[in-house]
């Protein structure tokens, strides 16, 4: 399957896994939805990745056993402190299935997706800030 707008901000994995956690299957909709609610979110850039927090959602990564991949709990948990405001301002609001407290946390990349990213950020920010 292909998603432009996860493309487009750099979202890569080679395999997605649907139904996704919305019951979608259609992959006509699930770009549609990206493109149509969350397109002008994502240019806002009020988190480094919430692209992959959205994507995840909508396209989740498919691990080598064939099982759809969650996002991780603490990247579900910023994406959603740090751009709720512009969710607010936007009139665009997050679906109800999220719910970050059912997600796993994890460092192995088979069992949800982020903590690396969120950890090498986390060190590229502490770089910086010396």
């Amino acid at each position: 399957m292909r998603v432009t707008l996860c493309q487009k901000f750099n979202v890569q994995y080679a395999y997605t896994k649907l139904p996704n956690r919305f019951g979608q299957i259609d992959q006509t909709l699930i770009n549609e939805k990206l493109t149509s609610t969350y397109s002008t979110i994502l240019g806002i850039k009020c988190f480094t990745l919430l692209p992959l927090f959205l994507c995840s959602q909508l396209v989740p990564r498919c691990n080598s056993t064939g099982q759809a991949v969650p996002i991780c709990k603490q990247i579900c948990k910023e994406s959603i402190h740090r751009c709720s405001f512009f969710l607010d301002i936007f009139d665009i609001e997050w679906p109800d299935e999220i719910d970050c407290d059912k997600l796993p946390d994890s460092n192995d990349p088979d069992i949800c997706v982020g903590n690396r990213q969120a950890m090498e950020l986390n060190q590229l920010a502490n770089r910086h800030s010396k």
